[in-house]
């Protein structure tokens, strides 16, 4: 989560707080939710205050061979995805997996210094796709001020050739 100070505040009693605390490295995934949020997870941060997952969540601890930023890519990846909604139950309006259906999901497990290069890389090639579609997103506005202009006759097609050849 981005933006932290937007969670909500509750006050729980000791034995809830104990039983739902998170801490960082935490994963959670949602596990009742429409079908197309079904199953997606993210990694829990430094957290500044006590705080507890709710209900529609379920959360995971790593052991020792796995690393969690290893575990989250393989739970938003395209293969978990095709897992949970094969294994969504529907409601209405909502869908469910549950602790089974998480369980069942193959998990590969390299070595660390493996975990740790397929983090990196796909870390940087994140940063490529982000940048790409902030160029595809300028590319799109400057067609969309050109469409207009030429659509509402603010440049006329002869000058826009014009001003191409110089």
């Amino acid at each position: 989560m981005k933006n932290i100070d937007r969670l909500r505040r509750a006050v729980v009693p000791p034995s809830v707080q104990t039983r739902y605390a998170l801490t960082r490295d935490d994963v959670l995934i949602n596990r009742v939710n429409s079908l197309s949020h079904i199953g997606k997870a993210t990694l829990v941060p430094s957290l500044q205050e006590p705080t507890i997952f709710e209900s529609n969540m379920m959360r995971v601890r790593c052991g020792p061979h796995l690393l969690p930023e290893f575990l989250n890519t393989v739970l938003c990846s395209n293969i978990a995805r095709k897992h949970w909604l094969a294994r969504a139950k529907p409601a209405v309006n909502q869908a469910s997996i549950n602790q089974r259906d998480v369980c069942e999901l193959p998990i590969p497990i390299p070595p660390a210094e493996e975990q740790n290069e397929i983090i990196r890389i796909l870390s940087v090639v994140e940063k490529q796709i982000d940048s790409l579609d902030h160029a595809r997103a300028g590319q799109d506005q400057l067609k969309r001020s050109l469409l207009h202009d030429l659509l509402t006759g603010r440049v006329r097609v002869g000058e826009a050739t014009k001003m191409d050849a110089s």
